[in-house]
């Protein structure tokens, strides 16, 4: 019998160590959204409707006097969004989307996180004493990432002896990995083709390689020669930021 997922562990807290306590899981629909994106990009691609939301309050309901003292209201709308387009406007309370009923934010907050750009969301608000129904198309939330990986030259950007193809930080670069806490290095942004080529460094896309063997390593040209320096089966040691913390990673130079 095939089974369905229907979520993915994270944590376990447990006095005896064993299954038995408190799970915290990652919804199987969110996962079935993200994986196809991570195998593809090394990270997601979220969309955005150009929406801020909040949760009503009774205070907040008497205080702009609203129909309801529950719920989703549409606080904002992004100038030259797909929410104006759709002609969504603050102080909308959102009372479905695609049909099913919105109590609350989490609930919109969830149903936007699992459509990709393209994707059309139906949602009915109301507005003062009125009803209003509209489709918002979903667009692409543009990723710095993304504009790093444009900056590759198949020849200039390989590091063929770790498998990898990377970009130097530089003043071009540096607005686009401003969330490095170190402004210098060499970023991973693909993977040969060809799994076979270097060596298994355990290296992911996005992931910033600072130093290689204890040495501060600051472009591709001072990788390579760093590594053209070590014979076959020499320890390999990379200092590599990946989402804001720093790893090590150790193998074999083949």
């Amino acid at each position: 019998m095939k089974g369905e997922l229907v979520g993915l562990n994270t944590f376990i807290l447990s006095d005896s160590g064993g299954s038995q306590g408190l799970g915290f899981a990652i919804p199987g629909a969110l996962i079935q959204m993200a994986y196809p994106k991570l195998r593809e990009y090394g990270h997601l691609h979220r969309g955005e409707i150009g929406l801020l939301l909040q949760t009503i309050t009774p205070t907040l309901a008497r205080g702009l006097g609203l129909a309801q003292d529950w719920g989703a209201m549409i606080s904002d709308v992004s100038p030259g969004s797909p929410a104006e387009a759709a002609g969504l406007r603050a102080q909308d309370i959102v009372l479905t989307m695609d049909g099913a009923a919105v109590d609350g934010f989490p609930r919109v907050a969830f149903h936007l996180f699992t459509h990709s750009a393209g994707d059309k969301i139906r949602f009915k608000v109301r507005r003062g004493t009125d009803l209003f129904t509209t489709d918002v198309t979903v667009a692409e939330r543009p990723h710095d990432f993304d504009r790093l990986s444009d900056l590759v030259d198949p020849e200039k950007s390989l590091i063929a002896k770790l498998g990898v193809l990377g970009v130097d930080i530089t003043e071009a670069t540096a607005d686009m990995a401003a969330s490095l806490r170190n402004q210098s290095g060499v970023i991973v942004v693909g993977h040969t083709k060809n799994e076979s080529d270097g060596a298994d460094a355990g290296l992911q896309t996005a992931d910033t390689i600072h130093g290689l063997n204890g040495r501060p390593v600051s472009s591709m040209a001072q990788l390579r020669t760093a590594l053209d320096a070590l014979v076959g089966r020499s320890p390999v040691v990379l200092e590599v930021e990946r989402n804001g913390q720093t790893v090590f990673l150790a193998f074999e130079l083949e």
